[in-house]
């Protein structure tokens, strides 16, 4: 009797079990039948936003022609130009120059800056930067024309520029030559930082290269600003900007030149600034001047080497009581860097920051190496 309720007891609990099963059974496919039915919910979802999103590119792509196209003829009514350089010469362009020749370094550099590499197809025997340049020279894709002061003329006619770019104060007596050839000629001047600056935007406007002429003129104004603030309240420091090795004759910078500007903003005072252009001073001058810092710059030493140039201004009668001397605040600036300081393009942002922090190392934080060339930018950031 009792085994008989035993197998009875199994029996119930094996049907209990399997009904269970049953059901639990039931529930997964149920819960099962529910998720695909969200996946499919979902797949739909994201199949619409996908037409909505083909939709917007499609209409962007659109929108996007239209303004190109829109952009091109406002760009085709830009020309004819008519500018006035630095000579207030009228020059007219009837079309954004294709070919352009640059006649000094300054003018390359900003040629480069504005992105028109592939415009230029001639430069000056002392145009070096920016590597990209070397490059071109090398596969020939840009030749050179002479000197600064002795460019080939006939060569640079046989090239049939758009336009020929030219420095006033290094190449003015060239500007009836090349124009009774027919050239469009525009010449610059750099007597200043604001002119650096006009430059810029005239290169820029007559390339229609405007947006990029306004964010270099940015950076200028970024570096100048930067640095007076800086400086505002600090002590100005006696200064003697010096071009080339003292051997080949003593030249320093006077007003209406841009080192004088750059001195000033800097928290400079050129001990020249009363003489106009470059002045090529005495030994007395100098000792009577007493500047705390002498800044010799040079993009040429041939024939002589830094330890030359020192013993030069260590010989001569007198400077060793000269504050810059004595306290060994003498900088010699030359490779790129000296370029970089030499030549009144887009480069003048770190001419201002070498300046200023030879000057006032106490206020940026800054050690500037007494020979200063190719790594400058290492030491301005």
């Amino acid at each position: 009797m009792g085994s008989n309720y035993t197998i009875l007891a199994v029996a119930v609990i094996a049907l209990v079990v399997s009904v269970a099963g049953i059901g639990l059974l039931l529930s997964t496919n149920s819960a099962l039948s529910a998720l695909n039915d969200n996946i499919a919910s979902i797949n739909a979802n994201l199949n619409a936003e996908i037409v909505k999103i083909n939709s917007a590119i499609t209409a962007l792509t659109v929108s996007f022609n239209q303004t190109q196209d829109e952009l091109n003829a406002i760009k085709a009514s830009y020309y004819p130009l008519i500018v006035k350089d630095a000579d207030d010469r009228i020059v007219t362009f009837n079309s954004a120059p294709q070919r352009i020749v640059s006649m000094a370094p300054s003018i390359t550099e900003t040629l480069f800056a504005l992105n028109l590499s592939s415009s230029i197809v001639a430069v000056d025997t002392y145009s070096d930067y920016p590597p990209l340049l070397m490059q071109l020279e090398n596969s020939s894709a840009i030749t050179t024309v002479g000197g600064l002061w002795n460019p080939d003329i006939e060569k640079i006619a046989s090239l049939k520029p758009d336009v020929v770019f030219l420095d006033q104060g290094l190449q003015e007596r060239f500007v009836s030559t090349l124009t009774n050839l027919g050239l469009n000629v525009v010449v610059l001047k750099s007597r200043h930082v604001s002119d650096v600056e006009d430059n810029l935007l005239l290169v820029g406007k007559i390339t229609s290269k405007v947006t990029e002429a306004h964010s270099i003129v940015n950076n200028i104004e970024n570096a100048i600003n930067y640095v007076s603030g800086k400086v505002r309240n600090a002590a100005p420091v006696s200064v003697m900007e010096i071009a080339g090795p003292p051997q080949n004759g003593l030249w320093s910078a006077g007003n209406s030149t841009f080192f004088n500007d750059v001195i000033q903003i800097a928290g400079g005072i050129n001990i020249f600034n009363d003489k106009t252009g470059w002045y090529n001073p005495n030994g007395e001058d100098v000792i009577s001047r007493n500047p705390k810092f002498i800044i010799l710059d040079t993009m040429d030493l041939t024939g002589y080497s830094i330890q030359q140039v020192r013993d030069w201004f260590n010989a001569q009668p007198g400077f060793d009581k000269v504050h810059a001397i004595a306290n060994d605040n003498f900088y010699i600036i030359h490779g790129q860097a000296a370029n970089a300081v030499e030549r009144a393009g887009p480069r003048i942002a770190d001419m201002i920051k070498i300046y200023a922090y030879i000057l006032h190392p106490e206020i940026f934080g800054a050690d500037i190496p007494r020979d200063l060339a190719d790594e400058y930018q290492n030491y301005i950031g």
